[in-house]
């Protein structure tokens, strides 16, 4: 349960469900895509802290040099990386988003850059995942990014909501196609009329 409190510093419900559809976006492409879409919705002072990797920033231009060695570190080190949104979770009236990524990359050695039916080999995939948690504050700013383990409880948060957000995008399509149905009946009836 919430507290009024609670309710009162946090961000609109539409608000947290703007940022998740950026992060949902962004997620798969990170490794490549520009990120200006999420740096918009920080606090100039965001805080960073990877509990995963072991590093902290302060700040938006401290975050962007950050991902910058990450993407670079990760193509350096493999000619193949894959990132996946694995699912998120939020609350109204809560001040959180928890996005679930995963990312897979390859163990890489020179011979990882020739064909594997060329050397025989077969290069080993290795896969990481984390949970970004996110504090928003109640002017839409990220304020916080945690990068921390998955744990049970993310897994089946995100199943819940993954299933809800399914479950609403089916209804406004349905709710799509009847009013796409009655305005087609209306503007037969006027040709016919």
């Amino acid at each position: 349960m919430h507290d009024d409190r609670q309710s009162k510093n946090a961000p609109k419900k539409e608000t947290l469900l703007t940022i998740d559809w950026i992060l949902e976006g962004l997620t798969p492409q990170f490794m490549k895509a520009r990120l200006q879409p999420i740096f918009e919705k920080m606090d100039p002072e965001v805080d960073f802290i990877d509990e995963v990797f072991g590093y902290q920033a302060k700040g938006v231009s401290q975050l962007g040099i950050h991902i910058t060695k990450v993407r670079a570190y990760f193509r350096w080190k493999s000619p193949y990386n894959k990132t996946a949104h694995k699912g998120s979770y939020l609350f109204e009236d809560d001040n959180h988003i928890v996005l679930l990524w995963g990312l897979e990359t390859m163990d890489s050695s020179f011979w990882t850059y020739f064909p594997s039916f060329i050397t025989g080999r077969e290069t080993p995939v290795r896969f990481l995942e984390g949970a970004l948690h996110f504090t928003i504050s109640p002017e839409g700013k990220i304020t916080k990014i945690v990068n921390r383990k998955i744990n049970e409880r993310d897994i089946k948060l995100a199943k819940e909501f993954g299933d809800l957000k399914s479950s609403e995008n089916e209804r406004f399509d349905k709710e799509d196609r009847k009013a796409a149905e009655a305005e087609l009946k209306e503007k037969v009836k006027r040709q016919d009329g």
